[in-house]
């Protein structure tokens, strides 16, 4: 939780007519692009790429656990 929060905040902070001028300081159109990309993007937690198979996966591990301890 405190990454998604400090990552709106940091952005709030932004001072838009400072963003610009190094936005435009910048000659290169592809490094413009990833700039601009950070002004506009939401923080994407690393567990949830690929289809949230790091939560599947531990999902698995607790459901084989509990499943587990039933039997004995």
């Amino acid at each position: 939780m405190v990454v998604p929060i400090y990552y709106g905040i940091a952005r709030m902070g932004l001072d838009l007519a400072d963003y610009m001028q190094h936005l435009e300081a910048i000659e290169d159109p592809l490094v413009q692009m990833e700039y601009l990309k950070k002004l506009v993007s939401q923080h994407e937690p690393f567990t949830l790429k690929g289809g949230g198979l790091f939560h599947l996966a531990f999902g698995a591990l607790l459901t084989g656990s509990t499943i587990n301890k039933k039997e004995k």
